[in-house]
């Protein structure tokens, strides 16, 4: 006789959640009933033990604001895409493109329904008064700082993943550059590449380049002023010396000229290296409101917090892949992102702890 199936108090509570479909809610009517039913599917609560605890948090959070989710254009254009209030109406809402976002990027940067995610958690944020920045916990670093998400990120990356890369030779096997050339799945890397990169270019926090150690293959420093040409002798798989105003330079082979053309590279051929350049820039992590023309750096890890509690949330629903590095490589920022979400869900966990000992 087959043993019986044990369940863990996290797969229970979620049987025993109700999560009916929701046809009078704005994204059932502005998604079409096909998407909604992938997302609510992509929401289900993971078998994988590892994931088992965060993927009930994940679904239970968007079971609670599910009903105030908006959007506001599922037609936008590129430059469009986000979660902002609509001037004319003064409704909070995501913007999207339907047809572009349930598939994988052109470019090969996200996976399907991922962007579609990452606004609608935005969304999640604003509703709930953005814990994202405001969430305090004593129990971590930086409690004592504005906004403690945002620093923990900024700590981690400098403490951690700047400060190896400064202090290693010139072959030595680096977290960064671990990042920046093994893992070679462009959609398994792009959120460290923004979050890092905006850590390393903006805000009183950016790297002084002056100050930073980073080697060509042939052992010299690379300083302000250094290019590594995917054309010279120089292999740019072993080097990281390049620091430009958008995101983290990095290095990934071209499929074919018209993406190297595209993307402002080194080379008209096929399969040669480019530096490809990715991530959000200032006129994002340096303003407090969207439209301002005024950098702020005070806001950045504030704008820091918001931005990768978003990516957080939507790789580890849409991209198991991509989070799994994100936790690997900032598991001091993972641990506040678990706690922020369990902030949002303090009554159901009253709820829940009158059947259950957390």
């Amino acid at each position: 006789m087959a043993g019986r199936v044990i369940m863990s108090k996290w797969h229970t509570l979620y049987e025993a959640s109700d999560f009916p479909v929701n046809r009078d809610c704005n994204i059932y009517r502005n998604l079409t009933e096909v998407h909604y039913n992938k997302m609510r599917e992509l929401l289900k609560i993971s078998e994988e033990k590892e994931y088992e605890y965060l993927s009930f948090l994940l679904k239970q959070v968007w079971k609670k604001y599910e009903n105030e989710l908006r959007v506001n254009n599922s037609k936008a254009r590129d430059n469009e895409v986000g979660f902002y209030k609509n001037e004319n109406t003064g409704i909070y809402g995501v913007y999207i493109n339907i047809d572009n976002h349930t598939q994988e990027s052109n470019d090969g940067w996200y996976a399907a329904y991922q962007t579609i995610f990452h606004e609608f958690f935005h969304n999640i944020d604003h509703l709930a008064g953005y814990k994202s920045y405001t969430y305090k916990n004593k129990n971590f670093d930086h409690s004592d700082k504005e906004y403690q998400f945002g620093e923990i990120i900024i700590s981690e990356i400098r403490k951690s993943l700047l400060e190896e890369e400064k202090n290693a030779g010139p072959k030595e096997k680096t977290r960064l550059r671990t990042i920046t050339y093994d893992i070679t799945d462009r959609r398994h890397k792009a959120a460290l590449y923004d979050i890092i990169g905006a850590v390393l270019n903006y805000g009183k926090y950016g790297c002084n380049p002056n100050n930073s150690e980073f080697y060509t293959e042939d052992g010299k420093k690379c300083g302000d002023k250094c290019v590594c040409n995917p054309l010279s002798k120089t292999n740019p798989k072993t080097a990281i010396c390049e620091f430009r105003t958008r995101g983290l330079s990095i290095y990934d082979r071209c499929s074919n000229s018209k993406e190297c053309s595209y993307k402002r590279v080194c080379s008209l051929r096929a399969n040669d290296w480019c530096n490809v350049i990715h991530g959000h820039g200032s006129n994002y992590w340096l303003v407090k409101e969207k439209g301002s023309k005024e950098d702020d750096k005070e806001s950045f890890p504030m704008r820091l917090a918001e931005e990768a509690f978003a990516l957080m949330a939507s790789e580890a629903v849409a991209n198991r892949n991509a989070f799994g590095n994100l936790k690997k490589y900032l598991p001091k920022s993972y641990d506040m992102f678990v706690e922020i979400l369990k902030e949002m869900l303090k009554e159901e966990f009253e709820l829940w702890g009158r059947l259950w000992s957390f």
